[in-house]
């Protein structure tokens, strides 16, 4: 190649190489921006979902604890031994009522039991097969039921009953606030699609999914529901 054509490619790439280097930052601002957006939009997601749970579990507790302190239930788990059978179904119709509207005020929930220290479990809802069997029949020798029980007045929201995780539950003890007795556990049971339904109400829009997990890595809820 002669010098003069040599001269020409050199002076030509020398040229171009301003080109190059704004290419590369504009490139690499440009990448960088766009991460800081998408950044920002993932954390805003996440603060709306935990926003929209808190919220969400606040009302479903709200509701237990007004089934909780109602004074007919007291007495029905109170006077069980003292009461006749024809008073104990007239008194169980009247909280299966109560059970019965708060389901229609709180659609979200599924099925409620009161597991009571003795005598059948009362339930309203539409129970799973599992929790048919083990809420009326199980739960009550179970260890969980004595550590809800006898340690904590505080509510436990729990999944993965029994490795079941397609429902989600809040126990809360029933004590007469009275004696302190205790008079057994409330249990609120609510679908999976609860929390994953918060999920898609946060997402407004392209292919973005969405997994909550246990410690172990199980999946208890995501977004879509298909995944």
């Amino acid at each position: 190649m002669k010098i003069k054509n040599k001269l020409l490619l050199f002076f030509l790439l020398l040229g171009m190489l301003p080109l190059l280097l704004l290419g590369t930052v504009s490139y690499l601002s440009a990448n960088k921006a766009l991460k800081k957006q998408a950044d920002a939009q993932f954390n805003n997601t996440l603060e709306l979902i935990s926003v929209m749970i808190d919220s969400q579990t606040a009302k479903i507790y709200q509701t237990a604890q007004s089934i909780a302190v109602d004074a007919e239930l007291f007495t029905l788990l109170s006077r069980r031994d003292e009461t006749t059978g024809i008073e104990q179904a007239e008194g169980e119709t009247e909280i299966l009522i109560q059970l019965m509207n708060v389901r229609r005020q709180v659609p979200e929930i599924r099925s409620i039991f009161i597991v009571p220290e003795r005598g059948e479990t009362i339930y309203s809802g539409i129970p799973t097969g599992f929790e048919h069997s083990y809420f009326r029949k199980t739960f009550r020798d179970a260890p969980l039921f004595a550590r809800i029980r006898n340690e904590t007045t505080l509510p436990v929201w729990m999944t993965g009953v029994e490795n079941y995780f397609d429902r989600i539950y809040l126990f809360l003890r029933l004590q007469n606030m009275i004696t302190g007795e205790n008079l057994g556990v409330l249990v609120i049971s609510l679908d999976e699609t609860f929390i994953s339904s918060m999920f898609g109400k946060a997402l407004t829009g392209g292919d973005a999914e969405i997994f909550l997990t246990n410690g172990n890595g199980q999946v208890i809820s995501s977004w879509p529901e298909t995944v």
